[in-house]
């Protein structure tokens, strides 16, 4: 008999004496036994109607004229956000960021159309 036959032989035998059916330790589950007794973490609810602050700035950025997406992503910036909150301000500053974008270049198009319209009105 081999090693191998050997080992095979004996992991036959160890597992089947006295009635034990102990699995090996390889095969043992990874995951720590969670007790039923124990209570699911509850979080505060969320401010704003229970969508939170951020979510409720995208929102209302768009109906007073992005200024609430500028205050987000300060917050976001210089601020503490909670994990929760945390998506909703990340949507108004990547909102700020687009906007922000789109005026400038809009305003690098119109400018040279808007400057004799201006130098006119002010009699230049």
């Amino acid at each position: 008999m081999g090693k191998r036959d050997e080992e095979s032989s004996h992991h036959r035998h160890a597992a089947h004496d006295g009635g034990n059916l102990e699995a090996p330790p390889l095969l043992q589950a990874a995951v720590p036994a969670y007790d039923a007794a124990e209570k699911p973490v509850r979080e505060d609810r969320l401010p704003c109607c229970g969508c939170g602050s951020g979510w409720f700035m995208f929102l209302i950025g768009f109906f007073l004229a992005t200024i609430p997406w500028y205050i987000a992503a300060f917050i976001l910036i210089c601020g503490e956000v909670r994990r929760r909150e945390r998506p909703g301000y990340i949507a108004c500053t990547i909102a700020a960021l687009c906007v922000t974008v789109v005026f400038t270049y809009v305003l690098c198009r119109l400018l040279p159309h808007l400057i004799p319209l201006i130098m006119s009105l002010f009699g230049i």
